[in-house]
């Protein structure tokens, strides 16, 4: 989908949205959301088919929003949706980002309640004016409170996108100062979502750095000593730690910790005569010029311990062991899996996601749409399954240089049980097993609801097995440590899912699934063509210390091809 799509997309699902909480027009609220969705799934550029006169050929698309599309082209927006943002409290918004407000209940909360901001419903849902309100009541009071406070929280944090690219852009700015800035702390480390960025950096002279003026594109700037630097850039806090000295390896050492894992060689360090601190490395009180962070390991007896695996979660005796594992690259992925088309929610055909994926080089691509439960997301229902299986076996022909498996993203019922019967279960190379509601069980309950899916002979790869969203939603209650325990008794495979608001199987969970065997899938999730990028979920498996030979898509074609048909999670 091209970026004019995605935008145009975005303005009617807008409008839609702001139509409905007014309650102006329902019928026109359901045309704009209809024309959001037909627009989505174009292929071809918007603004080509208005100047070409085609626009009313797309599904939802009538000689009214043909208009509006056509003014947008022309003008970078259109007349009716200025009027009615101009009309439309953008606080509504933020609210509609609460878990459980949708535009019905913001619609009665404006309405009935004149609230049209987060600080206005939290100081009501405080003073409890939301206990006798229609469709409410002191449960979903509660809940409410406690999202305000979440978001309060991940207000100052930033998903991993998000944060390398401040950091990058944070990093371009320094460079004015000189040409020695490096990214140490957490990021450096890897985090999924972070709060703050961390940098050391060589100036001859700190002082002439240390002045408002040179620093104009930070904000809030705080001068906390004369070698470090507070601030922030675009919300996110930077701390910049300055040197009168070319940064050296152990500084750069030092300040990428983390904390546990730098007290920890001390404590050993404290043995052998070694100092560690920001003023570089010292034995027997004598200072060693390092020039490498290998260096700094073999004075420990240590082998090499990559930056992303420095937490203090028993790296430090696997290295002294010789026993760290080779780390997961980008290199190491041999095809994708979980992949979504115009069959249900994605706005790729299935003829482009293949012809994508060879472009990339992978040997395999694995297809798998929403199942029929799925109803809103296009699930498929079995005529468009048989469709999909004809069209699959087309484009096998026309790309003979991949492998090409048929799957399925089935909904994980609240009983446990999969869609479809057994029998067209049984037609797919591989099922994706997903939870996508009821997230509100108890931990019994909802772990004993996706045991009953890992049972299942034809359920290949347990998807986004915690339901997590980075910054948006908590994980369901469940016990994760049984359920890689029956994943690895049952020969499944637990998909660590690359989208960068999921990272979902946690990296802390990636090692207990190493332990026990259990294959670890980085899948995409793709919906469109920006999805594709596996790079944030390699970044996780390597924080949780997966190695080549733990990745399911990781082996080759050859080695793929007698997987898929040996299946050993049948059972």
């Amino acid at each position: 989908m091209s970026t004019k799509n995605s935008e145009l997309a975005t303005i009617f699902h807008e409008m839609a949205v702001m139509l409905e909480v007014l309650k102006d027009n329902p019928y026109r609220a359901k045309a704009y959301y209809k024309a959001a969705k037909s627009i989505e799934k174009l292929e071809s550029d918007i603004c080509s088919l208005a100047a070409s006169g085609e626009l009313e050929k797309i599904p939802g698309v009538g000689k009214s929003i043909a208009r509006h599309v056509d003014e947008w082209c022309r003008e970078g927006t259109f007349d009716e949706y200025e009027k009615l943002k101009a009309r439309f409290p953008a606080g509504i918004f933020e609210i509609l980002n609460i878990p459980g407000l949708g535009p019905k209940k913001a619609r009665v909360l404006y309405r009935e309640l004149g609230i049209s901001s987060i600080g206005e419903l939290e100081y009501a849902c405080m003073e409890n004016r939301l206990v006798e309100l229609k469709g409410f009541g002191v449960r979903t009071q509660e809940k409410i409170l406690n999202h305000i406070e979440k978001i309060k929280v991940y207000s100052t944090m930033r998903r991993a996108p998000e944060a390398y690219r401040l950091a990058g852009e944070v990093k371009k700015l320094l460079r004015r100062y000189s040409d020695d800035v490096y990214l140490v702390g957490g990021l450096r480390r890897f985090q999924e979502v972070a709060s703050d960025v961390d940098f050391l950096i060589h100036v001859g002279e700190p002082g002439s750095v240390l002045s408002h003026g040179h620093l104009e594109d930070f904000e809030d700037v705080r001068f906390v000593q004369e070698d470090r630097i507070l601030a922030k850039y675009e919300g996110f806090l930077v701390d910049i730690r300055i040197s009168e000295k070319p940064v050296g390896v152990s500084q750069l050492f030092f300040f990428t910790g983390s904390k546990g894992h730098i007290e920890a060689l001390r404590k050993i360090g404290s043995g052998l005569g070694i100092t560690i601190s920001s003023d570089g490395v010292f034995v027997d009180e004598r200072f060693v010029d390092i020039t490498s962070e290998e260096e700094i390991y073999n004075l420990f007896g240590l082998s090499y311990i990559p930056p992303e695996l420095r937490e203090n979660l028993g790296e430090i005796e696997a290295a002294r062991d010789r026993k760290l594992p080779e780390l997961i690259t980008d290199k190491d992925i041999c095809g994708i899996f979980h992949i979504h088309t115009t069959y249900s929610d994605g706005s790729l055909t299935l003829d482009k996601v293949v012809q994508y994926a060879v472009e990339q080089g992978y040997q395999y691509v694995g297809i798998s749409d929403h199942s029929q439960s799925a109803f809103y997301a296009g699930g498929l229902k079995e005529d468009d399954l048989k469709r999909q299986r004809d069209q699959i076996e087309v484009v096998r022909e026309s790309y003979p240089q991949i492998d090409v498996y048929w799957g399925i993203e089935s909904d994980i019922l609240p009983d446990g049980s999969l869609d479809y019967s057994e029998e067209i279960l049984g037609m797919f190379d591989f099922v994706i097993g997903s939870v996508h509601g009821s997230f509100r069980m108890s931990s019994e309950d909802m772990s004993a609801r996706i045991v009953k899916a890992l049972n299942n002979p034809y359920l290949t790869i347990l998807g986004h097995p915690s339901g997590r969203l980075l910054l948006g939603r908590e994980p369901y209650d469940v016990d994760m440590n049984r359920i890689i325990e029956v994943a690895a008794e049952k020969g499944k495979i637990i998909e660590l899912n690359a989208h960068p608001y999921r990272l979902d199987l946690d990296w802390r969970w990636c090692r207990r699934a190493k332990e026990l065997g259990v294959p670890v899938a980085i899948n995409p999730d793709a919906h469109k063509a920006g999805d594709f990028n596996l790079h944030w979920g390699i970044m996780t498996a390597r924080k949780g210390w997966l190695g080549r030979e733990d990745v399911f898509n990781a082996k080759n074609r050859e080695a793929m091809q007698r997987l898929m048909k040996a299946k050993p999670w049948m059972g």
